[in-house]
């Protein structure tokens, strides 16, 4: 069974499956609590076109849910400095991510390193290292 926490552009479509739930628009504080009463243990990206930062990559790791994404863009770039997570190639059939998402499910990675036992050293300035601006500057 599939979960969107939010909406999509197409829920009606989504929910004639039978097999997707869809939570709607949520407060931020909310979603902790939409994570847990999920059950989910991974969350899946399937971002058509390269993201930034993603903040909800950030929530997921926050939440103890195992990334799965496209190997593009800014959330491919941090599950790869993270070391927390599965890339998919951009051109994987819905059936090979599907038994992507059932091999990953049989895994315990509830031992993973999570971003909040790692040690982000300095990489948490986003500024400096993502954008590579320097933070001085903007003052």
């Amino acid at each position: 069974r599939f979960m969107v926490i939010g909406y999509t552009t197409d829920d009606e479509q989504l929910l004639r499956k039978g097999n997707v739930s869809i939570t709607g628009e949520y407060d931020n504080e909310d979603l902790p609590n939409l994570i847990k009463s999920s059950g989910a243990r991974i969350v899946l990206f399937l971002s058509q076109w390269p993201e930034t930062y993603c903040y909800v990559l950030s929530e997921a790791w926050a939440n103890n849910l195992f990334p799965i994404a496209l190997d593009r863009g800014a959330i491919a770039e941090r599950i790869r400095m993270v070391g927390v997570g599965r890339l998919l190639a951009v051109d994987m059939t819905a059936q090979a991510i599907n038994d992507v998402l059932l091999e990953e499910l049989s895994i315990d990675h509830s031992n993973d390193t999570k971003p909040g036992q790692y040690d982000w050293g300095d990489n948490m300035d986003i500024l400096k290292d993502y954008y590579g601006l320097d933070p001085e500057f903007l003052h």
